[in-house]
Parts: structure tokens; C-alpha cells; sequence
């Protein structure tokens, strides 16, 4: 039996709306931005890996710093009361001579945590210059994940 000549006009049309639609599919699937995307997104994950990474570095540092200004801090108010009871001039001399063994010590600790406060400094500038440049291509390739990503929608 046959079919009536319209409806398999309708049938041929449904079937190449369906080829052009499978078409269509294989090449948005088979897209070179498809992989290009995905390539960009591993190297966005191990960017973002490398700044966490950076960021934890620079705030270990900025912590470190901190905890040795405090510190100092400690170091300079023992010393400035040290020196006023020194500059008062009371008490027995033994006590007066510990004051300056103390003063002496005071001052050799204050030096090398201002140096420990130093070399930390320089460290947290290193750190903050790779994480700085991690941060940069960090938005240059979300920058290109942008551009691929309106290629692909245009394609």
C-alpha cells in the first residue's frame, strides 16, 4: 500500500529537518573552541591552584611580621621601662648593673628581630610579586576564556 504523496513529502521534510539537526549537533560538539574551552579550563584550575597557593605564602608572611612587630613592641617597652628606672638612679648599684647587662640584651634582641622583620619583609615582596604575576594571567586567561566562549557562541 501506498502512502499518500503529502504525507510522504512531510516525511522526507521531517527527515531532513532531523539530518540538519544532527548535523548541527556533531558540529557544536565537534567545534575546535569546544577544546579549546576545555583546555582553558584546566589551565584556569591549575592557575587558581598557584594563587590559593601564593595567597596562604603571603598571608604565612604577613603573619610572621606581624608576630615579630609585636614583638619588638614587647622588646621596646621593656627597655624604654628598663631606662627609666636606670635614668632614676635608685636602688643598690648590683641592681643598677643588672639593669644595664639587661639594657645591653634588650638591644642585641631588638636588633636581630628588626633584621628576622627585615628578611621577612623581602620575603613577603618576592611573594607578593608571584602572586601578583599569577594573579595577571590568572585574568589573562579568563580574558581569553571570554573571547573563546563568544567564538564558540558565534560558530
Amino acid at each position: 500500500m501506498k502512502a499518500d504523496p503529502k504525507v510522504q513529502r512531510r516525511l522526507l521534510d521531517l527527515q531532513a529537518i532531523d539530518t540538519a539537526l544532527a548535523q548541527l549537533a556533531h558540529r557544536r560538539r565537534s567545534l575546535p573552541e569546544r577544546a579549546e574551552l576545555e583546555a582553558l579550563a584546566r589551565e584556569l584550575s591549575a592557575l587558581e591552584d598557584e594563587r590559593v597557593r601564593a595567597q596562604v605564602a603571603v598571608d604565612d608572611l604577613d603573619r610572621d611580621i606581624a608576630r615579630i612587630e609585636k614583638d619588638v613592641d614587647q622588646v621596646r617597652a621593656r627597655k624604654n621601662k628598663d631606662e627609666a628606672r636606670l635614668a632614676s638612679g635608685s636602688g643598690p648599684a648590683r641592681e643598677l648593673e643588672a639593669l644595664q647587662h639587661e639594657l645591653v640584651s634588650l638591644n642585641r634582641r631588638q636588633s636581630d628581630l628588626e633584621d628576622a622583620e627585615l628578611e621577612l619583609m623581602e620575603q613577603r615582596e618576592t611573594a607578593q610579586g608571584v602572586l601578583d604575576g599569577i594573579e595577571s594571567r590568572l585574568a589573562e586567561a579568563r580574558e581569553r576564556r571570554a573571547a573563546t566562549e563568544q567564538r564558540r557562541d558565534e560558530a
